[in-house]
């Protein structure tokens, strides 16, 4: 099985309002063995009556799902798109109980939310922003100084290093510390 699949960690956004996507992903089913990820694999070899499950995470939403049609919606759920409870916990669609209950709902769904931001990026973006937030400015700040042959190793390493000094958030402080570590590696290995 070949594959080259992206969106495994972080989504599609959502823009105006709208949601982020889901991600994808790749489970491998063995008889007798519990399911495992595959992982962002190029090449995978199955052995026989293995199962693989991918999947996609699709497009992130556009616009307040609150003020999509709620005809469009309840077409979706009649094709399968998507559920019943899904009708009614993101786009405030009350299925089968008629365009009053649809509108109570959407009030009350519009009043109890919190403003949505423009862009949502999602769960897997927003922990990585807590983690490497602070670092990644640095990281930005810092590359331009380089060479642009050397900036993608320099960056990588610069990560592995802030992974290797113990679990995030990394703050300014550690993130110097290991900018220098690495530029003194890179300043050593070009004067050998």
């Amino acid at each position: 099985v070949m594959r080259g699949k992206d969106r495994h960690r972080f989504c599609a956004w959502g823009a105006a309002g709208g949601h982020a996507a889901t991600t994808g992903g790749n489970l491998c089913e063995r008889p007798g063995e519990p399911p495992h990820d595959l992982g962002k694999q190029t090449v995978y070899h199955p052995a026989m009556d293995e199962v693989i499950r991918i999947w996609s995470g699709g497009g992130g939403g556009w616009g307040d799902p609150l003020e999509r049609d709620p005809e469009a919606v309840r077409q979706d759920v009649a094709a399968g798109l998507i559920s019943p409870e899904r009708a009614r916990s993101v786009y405030g669609v009350a299925i089968g109980q008629g365009d009053a209950a649809t509108h109570d709902l959407r009030k009350t769904m519009a009043a109890e939310r919190c403003a949505r931001p423009a862009f949502d990026f999602g769960p897997g973006r927003d922990e990585w922003e807590g983690i490497y937030g602070v670092a990644a400015e640095g990281i930005a700040a810092w590359l331009p100084t380089l060479p642009e042959g050397v900036r993608r190793h320099a960056q990588a390493q610069v990560y592995q290093h802030l992974r290797g000094t113990g679990p995030g958030p990394y703050d300014n402080a550690r993130t110097d510390q290991v900018i220098r570590i690495v530029e003194e590696k890179l300043v050593r290995k070009t004067a050998a």
